[in-house]
Formats: C-alpha cells, structure tokens, sequence
C-alpha cells in the first residue's frame, strides 16, 4: 500500500459538525433523499405551487392550492387545469398559460378567482428541459384578497370624504412639491366634470387683480418653509359680488422631511368679515358718543 505524505486530510468542506457526529448536506443526499426533501418544501410552502404539463394537465400540486378553488387534492391532480383556472374562475390565466406553452413571456399578474372573488397574485415560468423543449408551466400563487379588499376600502372612503368635502361650502385643493396646482375641487358655476386645470383657471381669473399678484407672490417665498400657509383674498362671485375667500394648506411630509404634496381648502369667510366691519362701525360709533359726553 501507499500512503499519503503530508499532514492529515481535513473533512470535505461541505460537511458539517453536529453533536460531534459529521452530517450531511444537501449536496452529499442520495437522489432519493433530495427528492423527498423538495417535496416536503414544495408542500410545507406558504404560497399556492402547482405544475401544469404540456398537455395542459395539473401534474403537481401543494395542499394550500387546494383552498383556492376548494376542491381536493386528487380531484386536481392529473386533471386539465381548465376544470380549476378555467373560463369561468380565472379566464385572462387560462390565456397566459396558453400564452406561455406557446414560448412567449407572461410577467407576473393579479388575477381574480370569480366563483369566490378572491384575488391572487400570480408569477408564472415557463420550464424546458436540457434542449430546450418545452416541458411545461410552472405557477406560484399568492393569496391577496386581505390587501385588494382594503385597497378597495381606501379608495371608498377617498371618494366618500372628497364627495362629502365638494359637496360642503369649502373648495379643496392640492399641489405637488414644486408648488404647482395638480387637483382643484368644483366651483360654483362650473361644471362637475370640468378639469382642474379649468377649474384653477376660473379661481384665478375671478380673483380681486391685486388680491392675485399678492398671492403668487407670497405662496412662492413660503413654499421653502415646508410650513401650514394662510391667507385671504377676494373673488368675484357669479352674482357680481366681492366675497372674501380663506385659503389654508398643509404640507404631506416623507420621513426624510420632504414634501410630497400639499393639500388645501379654501372657505368663504365673508360674513365674518361683514361682522368684523359691523363691530369696527359700532366701536367707532361709541368711541364718538363717548367723546361727546364728556364735559
């Protein structure tokens, strides 16, 4: 026999120490060990995974899929994807898998499972073996109904909120971070369905002329100071008259402090004006009643 020279050869380094005792990794399992590992992954994933053949058959599947269409493991399996993704649950799947077999790419997409109508999102990979040929489709599905529903929410309450706000007696009003108006809620004698763009115009066009100079300029110096912003104006009124208008607004700030947006609201302070003029008339006239009473 011949042996090696030099120092003692050390354990493979794809091997590790447990409890003393060598254990082997995954690369160092038989087939059959690796096998059963990735099948216990493949089940024990927390998203929905199946494997849909060339034939359009649904060869693999995980236990969490099964919830998805409600139906049981075997009743998939070996069965045409059509009887769960078909026409009438989730059709636009249906026409990517087909877009797929056919070798074209399919990005990752919501889909909506209409018997239930929940919502899943989707990432699909087309497999082919070492020569490329086509070997079938794999799909990942993620349940986000949870989100898609309060995504719905959040955008009622956004119509509900705004609806309630344009329906009041204040004009709401939002800009972006360079200062430039990008949503201007409905004026009195314009039509609903007018742009904002038209809707700001008309606000500027009705505004006292110096009122507006004085304006622009002040929004523009204020604009750096990322702080609320306050001021009145005069505007021409649709029946000829000069109300007084109140605008405020507030900076949308991100966690590094910067702005995002500012929204505002404009309301009509008139009467409070015509009462501050009726007092600064009655103190007036006191004053001089006053004055004329004494010796």
């Amino acid at each position: 026999m011949v042996s090696s020279s030099g120092p003692p050869r050390k354990p493979c380094s794809y091997c590790k120490k447990w409890g003393g005792e060598t254990t082997k990794t995954t690369l160092d399992l038989s087939p059959f060990q690796r096998l059963h590992q990735l099948e216990a992954l493949y089940q024990d994933a927390p998203v929905g995974l199946c494997f849909i053949d060339c034939q359009m058959r649904i060869v693999s599947a995980n236990q969490l899929l099964t919830r998805y269409p409600g139906m049981e493991l075997d009743s998939i399996l070996r069965n045409p994807a059509s009887q769960v993704f078909g026409d009438e649950m989730m059709p636009d799947l249906m026409t990517a898998l087909v877009q797929l077999m056919a070798g074209e790419s399919c990005e990752t997409r919501e889909y909506c499972y209409q018997p239930s109508g929940a919502a899943f999102l989707v990432a699909h990979q087309r497999i082919v073996d070492a020569q490329q040929l086509p070997l079938g489709v794999s799909l990942v599905l993620v349940d986000i109904t949870s989100r898609v529903e309060a995504e719905r929410q959040l955008q009622q309450s956004e119509t509900h909120f705004r609806t309630v706000l344009e329906l009041g007696p204040n004009v709401i009003w939002r800009v972006g971070p360079d200062g430039q108006v990008n949503y201007m809620g409905e004026f009195i004698d314009y039509a609903a369905d007018a742009s904002y763009q038209k809707r700001y115009t008309c606000w500027l066009t009705r505004m006292e002329p110096t009122d507006r100079v004085r304006v622009h300029e002040t929004w523009l110096k204020h604009l750096p100071s990322k702080q609320p912003f306050f001021i009145e104006f005069r505007i021409l009124w649709p029946d000829g008259s000069w109300r007084w208008m109140r605008s405020r607004a507030f900076p949308a700030m991100n966690e590094q402090g910067e702005v995002l947006a500012w929204y505002g609201i404009i309301s009509d302070i008139t009467s409070e004006h015509e009462l501050l003029l009726r007092m600064a008339v009655l103190e007036q006239k006191l004053g001089e009643r006053q004055s004329n009473a004494l010796p």
